[in-house]
C-alpha cells in the first residue's frame, strides 16, 4: 500500500523496544458526507478502525472493527486501498519503548442496515457513536480539538491531515466528471475498482433511479474511445443483452474523454457459476457461446479490416517471455507447440471481438439470462482467439460453462483446426501471461504460473489439442 505520509515524533531512544500495533482504518463515503466516530466525551472525528490482531488479514480487521465501532456491515468486494500512515512515538504504557503504528486506510462501501454496537471498555467510556457529516465539518472539529494526551492530540492530527487527503481526492475526481451537462441530473456517482481497465469507472444513480456506467480516460485517448464508442453501438444493434451506450464527450475542462454506458444489474457469472448445478452452468455457458456467435456475426467494415495477422506479434511476446527470468521449468514444450503451428492462427476470417470474453466479463441477471460488459479490449481478429481465456479464468470457475460455450459457438459441429488453433493460444498466453503480470507484483506473477500449470497438465504437454477437461456428454445429455 502507497504511503500518504509518516508522523515522527522522535521522543524516543533508538535503544528503546519497539511495540508494533498496526490497524486498519475505513473511509466510507456516503453522498457528500462521510461516515466517522465521534467521541462523545473527547469531542472529535476518527475513521472507524482499530487494531489487527496477529493471525488476522487487515480487511478481516477492517470488516470487524467497523462493525463493532459503529454499527455498519462493510461490503467485502468493495474494500479498496487508499493509503497508510505511520506513526511513531514514545510509548505511553512501558518506560524505555516506542510505539510504532501502520494504519491501512481503505475505502470501502456498506449495507444499508445498521447492527448493533460492540464497544470495549475504554471505547464505551468515550462515548463513541456512528456520525454522518460532511468532510468540512469533520476537520473544524478536529482542528479545534486541544489535548494534553500525547495519544490522541497524535492520533487526531493523523485524522485531519488524512481527511484533507480525502477531500482532496474527493475534489479532484468531481472535477473529472462536473462538467459532464447531465452530471446535473446524478444522485450518486460511487467508483468502480474490478477489472484491469485503466479508464476510471464510477457507477452513476440518476435522480430517476437509472443506473449507469461512467467511463473516463485520458484526451490522449480520445479517437480510441470514439472508436470504442462506435464499436458498443454496432455490438448493441444486435440486441443482445449488455452494456448499452447511452452518451459520449469531452469532460474535465477538456483533458478528459467519457462514455456513459447502462449498468447490467446482476451478480458476477464468475461468482455464481459455482453454486449453480452442472447442467444449468453447461446452459449458460451454451447461452454466452449464442451471444459470442452473434457479435462475431457482425460484417466487418473495410476500414476495420486488419492489414496483417498476430503471427509476428505473438512470436515477438513470445521472444520477450524466453528472455525474461520468469521462465518456468518443462516450458520448451509449450514454445514448441506455438513455433511449430503458429501458421495456422488467422486461418478463418477476422472477425469483430469482444476482446475480453469470459465469466468475470458477463453479468448473472435476475431472470437467469448473461449480460455482457467491458468492451474496451475489442479488437478485429481471428475468432478462436477469444476462446483460450476459457482455459486462463473459466475452468477454474466452470468446466461445464466452458464446454457449453463451444459447444453452442460451433452448434455442436466443432472443427479439429479449432482445437489445434485454440491450443495455440493457449500455450502462447500460459507463457507470455507470466510476463505480462511482472508489472503487478509477484502474487499475480504465482496465480500466471499456476495457470500455465494447469494447461500443461489439461493438453499433456502439449501433446493433444483437446483438453482433457472438454467431453461431449453435457450435450448429449440435454
Amino acid at each position: 500500500m502507497e504511503r500518504l505520509f509518516e508522523i515522527d515524533l522522535k521522543d524516543y531512544k533508538v535503544t528503546d523496544k519497539v511495540f508494533k500495533r498496526p490497524s486498519a482504518r475505513a473511509i466510507i463515503l456516503i453522498k457528500d458526507k462521510i461516515a466517522l466516530v465521534y467521541s462523545k466525551k473527547e469531542k472529535y472525528f476518527k475513521f472507524p478502525g482499530g487494531g489487527i490482531h496477529a493471525d488476522e488479514d487487515p480487511k478481516e480487521a477492517l470488516i470487524r472493527e467497523v462493525r463493532e465501532e459503529v454499527g455498519m456491515v462493510v461490503i467485502p468486494d468493495s474494500i479498496r486501498e487508499f493509503g497508510s500512515v505511520l506513526r511513531r512515538q514514545k510509548g505511553n504504557v512501558d518506560e524505555g519503548t516506542m510505539f510504532e503504528q501502520e494504519n491501512f486506510y481503505y475505502l470501502c462501501d456498506v449495507e444499508d442496515k445498521i447492527v448493533s454496537q460492540e464497544l470495549d471498555e475504554y471505547e464505551d467510556e468515550a462515548g463513541f457513536e456512528l456520525r454522518i457529516v460532511t468532510i468540512d465539518e469533520a476537520m473544524a472539529v478536529n482542528a479545534a480539538y486541544r489535548t494534553d494526551d500525547a495519544f490522541n492530540r497524535v492520533m487526531i492530527k493523523r485524522e485531519l491531515r488524512v481527511l484533507g487527503l480525502i477531500k482532496d481526492a474527493v475534489n479532484a475526481e468531481k472535477a473529472l466528471y462536473s462538467d459532464i451537462a447531465s452530471a446535473s441530473e446524478w444522485e450518486s456517482v460511487k467508483p468502480v475498482t474490478k477489472g484491469w481497465s485503466y479508464d476510471k469507472k464510477f457507477l452513476i444513480k440518476t435522480g430517476r433511479g437509472e443506473r449507469l456506467l461512467l467511463r473516463v480516460s485520458d484526451i490522449d485517448r480520445y479517437d480510441d474511445k470514439k472508436k470504442e464508442y462506435e464499436i458498443i453501438t454496432k455490438y448493441a444493434a444486435l440486441g443482445i443483452p449488455m452494456s448499452e451506450p447511452r452518451e459520449f464527450g469531452t469532460c474535465n475542462g477538456g483533458k478528459s474523454v467519457y462514455m456513459l454506458l447502462s449498468w447490467v444489474d446482476g451478480e458476477d457469472l464468475e461468482s455464481v457459476l459455482p453454486r449453480l448445478p452442472e447442467k444449468e452452468q453447461y446452459s449458460l455457458g451454451r447461452q454466452a457461446g449464442e451471444i459470442l456467435k452473434k457479435i462475431h456475426s457482425i460484417p466487418v467494415d473495410a476500414e476495420d479490416r486488419p492489414k496483417g495477422t498476430k503471427k509476428e506479434r505473438k512470436l515477438m511476446q513470445l521472444s520477450k517471455y524466453e528472455e525474461s527470468s520468469l521462465r518456468i521449468s518443462g516450458d520448451e514444450v509449450a514454445v514448441q507447440y506455438v513455433k511449430d503451428n503458429i501458421d495456422k492462427i488467422w486461418s478463418v476470417p477476422a472477425v469483430y471481438q469482444h476482446g475480453d470474453f469470459h465469466p468475470g466479463n458477463l453479468i448473472y441477471k435476475a431472470d437467469g439470462s448473461i449480460g455482457v460488459i467491458d468492451f474496451n479490449r475489442w479488437e478485429v481478429g481471428d475468432p478462436y482467439e477469444e476462446f483460450y481465456k476459457l482455459e486462463s479464468f473459466g475452468t477454474e470457475v466452470s468446466v461445464p460453462y466452458c464446454i457449453g460455450q463451444i459447444d453452442a459457438y460451433f452448434e455442436d459441429n466443432i472443427p479439429v483446426n479449432f482445437w489445434v488453433v485454440n491450443a495455440v493460444y493457449v500455450a502462447h498466453a500460459s507463457l507470455f501471461s507470466i510476463k505480462w503480470a511482472e508489472q503487478f507484483g509477484q502474487k499475480d506473477i504465482d496465480g500466471m504460473v499456476r495457470r500455465a500449470r494447469q494447461a500443461f497438465e489439461d493438453f499433456d504437454e502439449f501433446r493433444t489439442c483437446i483438453p482433457k477437461w472438454y467431453t461431449d456428454g453435457y450435450r448429449k445429455n440435454m
